[in-house]
């Protein structure tokens, strides 16, 4: 069985190189990486042309194109019978390939797995976590708390879709959660295309959820979604979401989405793209599902995203532009919406914390974007996605720190077997852990020696300076 990856990139050859080496990393051998670079200024195909390997092939857009236009632009040079799509600055987790082979030989092939994945913020990405964040996704609605593979029902993929709907992530909408077969891709395009913008991956993934015959939910987590300083994901957790937009390069398509007009506000970008996303997916699907965005709450979320940047420090919206908010909200959102929204977040900016704690909890129910259990934090520190990769065994993740102490143990008193048995690891990860961590103190040493060798030559030349 052949599988495809499709790796779209533009400009983040750093990171393109760890998402190639976690697929080249893998146990199996049958998978090809269809990289489609988005006219980067990086020399991309040079890398690639390093790897020599067949089953990594390249293509190049003419020019820069949206990022739905380099998705379907992808998908369309791949071969295998299923396919997974990465973020150049995403990987596989190890073993991935076969870890699929056998949830598809034991349930007669299904047409989507939907597995688990870590989302990998790095170090400066977000203000409030400078050494970087590592979580989860476990809390999501999707898994339901199982441990096992299980069969989603039609009933609860309707709800997924409908929480969408109503502007809440009750599953993550990442093309990287999902392994699907080739056949249903085909038999979903509509217009030539399987991926329709602003938010190919949130329009994908929904009708994925409507359309599938078979899902298969399986909760480990397979892969790890990163978020880094040139990610669209970066933009919007740090409050700048217009640039978020011009880096997905999806301006012509938002402007031609008129049956919307009326109902659209300004506000955040990201909340405006979602509502397109969903709405292309009822205008297409109206006939089969009885689909309805719900458009008053969207309003109502761009109304608060607005009055919360005002009362920001460094404000987000103007007074000008909260005025001509106002003056575009209907009469009943005024008095719904608009006033009160202004006067709770009055309040949590200039009142007493003791008058803020009585009022939070009116704000916490007016304002719920997205419905999820908990943030399923892991306290590990990494410094990128590859270190994740190689920490990685048996679906947990080691701290360096925890490496370390693992391989000190052998050093110290016991014998390999008997530490891989304490700790549920393999012979295999306890010597590649080991390798690694011997060429670290290596190259620790050569570049002390280099030091050492530099400052020598620099102290003789002084002699030789004082003896003349």
């Amino acid at each position: 069985m052949k599988f495809s990856v499709l790796l779209p990139t533009r400009n983040r050859l750093k990171y393109l190189k760890y998402a190639v080496a976690s697929v080249l990393a893998q146990n199996y051998d049958q998978w090809e990486i269809i990289i489609s670079d988005n006219d980067s200024e990086d020399n991309i195909a040079q890398y690639i042309e390093s790897l020599n390997d067949a089953r990594i092939k390249y293509f190049r857009t003419e020019k820069f194109v949206s990022v739905t236009e380099n998705w379907n632009n992808a998908l369309s040079y791949s071969s295998g019978e299923y396919v997974i799509m990465l973020g150049d600055d995403d990987i596989l987790l190890r073993d991935y390939f076969s870890t699929m082979i056998g949830l598809l030989q034991k349930f007669n092939q299904p047409s989507v797995i939907y597995a688990n994945a870590y989302i990998y913020a790095y170090p400066g990405v977000i203000r409030n976590k400078p050494e970087g964040l590592l979580q989860t996704c476990r809390h999501y609605d999707v898994f339901n708390n199982a441990t096992e593979p299980f069969w989603l029902t039609k009933k609860m993929a309707m709800h997924l879709v409908t929480g969408h709907l109503n502007f809440n992530a009750y599953f993550g909408t990442n093309m990287q959660f999902v392994l699907v077969k080739q056949s249903l891709i085909q038999k979903l395009k509509v217009r030539g295309q399987f991926f329709h913008a602003p938010y190919p991956d949130v329009y994908a993934m929904n009708l994925l959820m409507l359309e599938a015959d078979e899902v298969l939910v399986y909760p480990d987590e397979a892969v790890v979604i990163g978020v880094t300083p040139k990610s669209t994901g970066n933009f919007l957790v740090n409050n700048n979401e217009n640039k978020g937009m011009d880096f997905l390069n999806i301006s012509d398509e938002l402007a031609s989405i008129k049956e919307l007009s009326s109902k659209i506000l300004p506000g955040s970008p990201n909340l405006t793209c979602w509502l397109i996303s969903m709405e292309t997916v009822r205008l297409y699907f109206e006939k089969k599902f009885d689909l309805k965005v719900h458009y008053r709450r969207y309003r109502f979320l761009q109304i608060e995203q607005m009055i919360k940047g005002f009362f920001l420090e460094k404000k987000a919206t103007t007074k000008n532009e909260l005025f001509s908010l106002f003056k575009q909200n209907h009469l009943s959102e005024k008095i719904i919406y608009f006033i009160p929204l202004f006067f709770i977040h009055f309040i949590k900016k200039f009142f007493p914390s003791f008058i803020k704690k009585w009022f939070y909890p009116m704000y916490s129910r007016m304002y719920a974007l997205s419905k999820i259990k908990g943030s399923g934090i892991i306290e590990k520190k990494f410094l990128n996605v590859l270190e994740i990769f190689e920490n990685h065994e048996n679906g947990k993740i080691y701290s360096n720190d925890q490496i370390d102490n693992i391989l000190n143990e052998n050093r110290s008193e016991k014998d390999i077997n008997e530490v891989c048995k304490t700790h549920g690891i393999s012979q295999a990860t306890f010597h590649r852990w080991k390798s690694k961590r011997d060429s670290s103190i290596s190259e620790q040493i050569r570049m002390l020696k280099t030091q050492i060798d530099a400052l020598q030559e620099l102290t003789l030349s002084m002699s030789l300076k004082e003896t003349k």
